[in-house]
């Protein structure tokens, strides 16, 4: 596994997303919430392969409690790191002084469910909250940095416009991103170029277009049938190189410069073992990145964003 240093931090290449701990999460999830001895079971076997690193947030269910019940009898608990999030309650319509006590509130809350004393990256949940009365978001995180209740502001994103406007807050050291072979948006904006030059962490989410990619043909739903075509030469990459279709979904934003880790969720342990087996493949070739940037440089936006899909 290898590690890249974020502000102090030394997080590994790979981040277990938690959103399927707390919720019935993804259009390819047709098990559920796994139990909490599953979830254990997950954790344990990912931090046994040298996963460091969680992804979390206040609003997915009761994962920040589930992660923070087991945490608190790990003996290494000291050696991860947490992301997590704010309140997507907390929005245009809060009046100032409700927006300081619900950062605070949502802050506090994070800090009681995970059992924690100071959260290493908390990130604003919604693009928007970045800019809600000019900032005055971040200005509350900000305070709530200096008493050390949190070490990195960042934000989870979902366009190219907001991961730029992401850049131009000095406050935010931590972006998430959607990126995956079909969403090749922020590659065509320059976003990783410029986020790597200004030392920004990059956080991708949703390789696997929240199991669309991977899903058989079959079972894709009729509104999205227009990405089968898309799927199938995909498909075809994979065969021609020698190569799953799984493992170069998972390879192709390793091969970005400036990606700093992926995050990537799980519903139960094979799946885990899966991707840290894939993640574990050789780097792909130039000749399949680039056939890869060439095929899926148009696919309509409606396909990449999964908020379109209801």
């Amino acid at each position: 596994m290898e590690y890249i240093n974020v502000s102090g931090y030394k997080i590994s290449h790979l981040i277990l997303g938690t959103v399927q701990f707390g919720l019935n999460y993804g259009i390819a999830n047709k098990t559920g919430k796994p139990s909490k001895e599953q979830v254990e079971e997950i954790l344990l076997n990912a931090f046994d392969s040298g996963i460091n690193a969680l992804d979390t947030a206040n609003a997915y269910g009761d994962s920040e409690k589930i992660l923070g019940e087991i945490l608190s009898n790990y003996p290494k608990k000291e050696n991860i790191i947490i992301i997590t999030k704010l309140s997507p309650k907390v929005n245009e319509t809060t009046s100032d002084g409700d927006i300081k006590n619900q950062v605070e509130q949502s802050v506090h809350s994070s800090l009681s469910n995970l059992s924690m004393d100071s959260i290493p990256i908390y990130m604003l949940h919604k693009a928007e909250q970045m800019l809600i009365k000019d900032g005055t978001i971040i200005k509350h995180l900000s305070k709530l940095k200096e008493e050390n209740l949190i070490n990195n502001i960042g934000v989870s994103v979902y366009t190219p416009k907001e991961a730029e406007t992401a850049l131009s807050i000095d406050e935010i050291t931590a972006v998430q991103v959607p990126f995956n072979v079909f969403d090749q948006r922020l590659i065509k904006s320059g976003f990783f170029e410029k986020a790597h030059s200004k030392g920004i962490a990059v956080f991708v989410r949703s390789i696997y277009l929240q199991g669309l990619i991977l899903m058989d043909n079959t079972d894709v739903p009729d509104k999205l049938h227009e990405i089968i075509n898309f799927k199938n030469q995909f498909k075809k990459i994979g065969e021609h190189s020698g190569r799953t279709v799984n493992e170069v979904a998972m390879k192709f934003p390793l091969a970005q410069k400036g990606v700093t880790g992926i995050v990537f969720g799980v519903d139960n342990l094979n799946q885990l073992k899966e991707n840290i087996n894939l993640y574990n493949k050789p780097s792909l070739e130039k000749s399949i990145i680039e056939n890869i940037l060439n095929r899926f440089n148009g696919i309509p936006e409606y396909l990449l964003d999964p908020r379109q899909w209801s």
